[in-house]
């Protein structure tokens, strides 16, 4: 779903009904035209900066759903990285082919994330992982794959970034 559809639906229905329709968490990240080292590099596909507290506009950021491919040989966790056979994409040259795993569990507190044995490293909250040593992460917290920084958000962060962006003429249910 893109970010137009997102927001029609956050248009047409309550946050209830919102976060019902999603039962996995997102990847938020910005979609800028600088790295977050402040500079443009050529052939990068994914530009990005860090995100700055919590005024970064929808209309700014992409929702990537955090879930498993049905072609995936995993069935207990989502793997990031750059190729195309991982479950999640992100077209970043400081992604590694497989850079980071995401465990998921019935509740969202339960998820947990781990480096892949990445080349660029996998941070959780400014605190770098250690290879294949899973670690809690919940919605809100800040996972940084090489340099490009994603945010880990649930269906109910996401209604509420949505909200945020539909005209004030038009507010949501």
């Amino acid at each position: 779903m893109d970010l137009p559809q997102l927001l029609a639906l956050a248009r047409r229905v309550g946050r209830e009904e919102f976060v019902q329709r999603f039962d996995h968490p997102f990847l938020s990240r910005p979609r800028l035209s600088f790295t977050s080292f402040g500079h443009e590099e050529p052939g990068v596909v994914t530009d990005v900066r860090p995100f700055d507290n919590d005024a970064m506009r929808p209309a700014t950021v992409r929702f990537v759903p955090l879930v498993r491919r049905e072609t995936s040989p995993y069935s207990d966790r989502i793997t990031v990285g750059r190729t195309a056979n991982c479950d999640v994409v992100l077209q970043d040259r400081s992604v590694s082919k497989l850079h980071a795993l995401f465990w998921p569990a019935e509740d969202l507190s339960g998820w947990g994330v781990s480096d892949a044995r990445s080349a660029n490293g996998t941070w959780l909250n400014e605190k770098r992982l250690t290879p294949l040593d899973r670690m809690p992460i919940k919605p809100g917290d800040l996972v940084r794959l090489g340099r490009l920084e994603v945010k880990f958000i649930d269906p109910t962060m996401l209604y509420e970034l949505l909200v945020r962006r539909l005209p004030r003429t038009l507010p949501p249910r």
